[in-house]
């Protein structure tokens, strides 16, 4: 459990902030606190960090506009969206495949025989260029932290890059208090 001035004094510790998009900034459960957040600290630098591409992508500042009412358009030093090129890597495979892919437990002949006509290398290539493009960005654009939903998904390659990971759904609001549910 997590109360609400822990959180602050985590974010407060950090400058830039890079925040996940949706389901953190916009339309998640947490997506006023973290909003209010952005907007009661002007003086940090802000950048969002998303896995949107193509029309998503094309839709972001409307959606933006549509769930984030004091949002005008200067709280947000850049948003940066992954390379197409990763993004079609990654979700060319089955969702299966690359959950086993990177499955230390699942041979390569367990692998074969799901998926016969896969390069489990490929598949593994493909995820692990995914899975660590938002934390190489946070780096790159100066940040030591990441709010985003996709916590177990990223959490591996956050982890090994240093950079702090805070799970945008896993938090609770209830009066005072911010509650983090611990994953076993």
């Amino acid at each position: 459990m997590i109360e609400k001035r822990e959180l602050l004094k985590i974010l407060d510790a950090h400058n830039p902030i890079c925040w996940d998009l949706d389901k953190t900034v916009i339309k998640g459960k947490n997506s006023p606190f973290f909003q209010r957040y952005i907007c009661s600290h002007p003086e940090k630098t802000h950048h969002i960090v998303t896995f949107r591409t193509g029309q998503e992508l094309d839709e972001i500042f409307d959606d933006i506009r549509n769930d984030f009412p004091r949002y005008d358009g200067t709280q947000f030093e850049s948003i940066v969206s992954i390379p197409e090129e990763i993004d079609k890597a990654f979700y060319s495979f089955h969702h299966k495949a690359r959950e086993l892919a990177i499955f230390p437990k699942i041979t390569d002949t367990t692998f074969k025989r799901k998926f016969p006509t896969l390069n489990r290398e490929e598949v593994i290539t493909a995820s692990k260029n995914y899975c660590s493009w938002k934390p190489k960005t946070c780096l790159d654009l100066g940040s030591s932290i990441l709010i985003d939903d996709v916590y177990n998904q990223l959490k591996n390659d956050c982890k090994h890059l240093g950079v702090e990971l805070i799970n945008s759904i896993q938090y609770i609001q209830s009066e005072n208090t911010l509650k983090q549910v611990i994953q076993p």
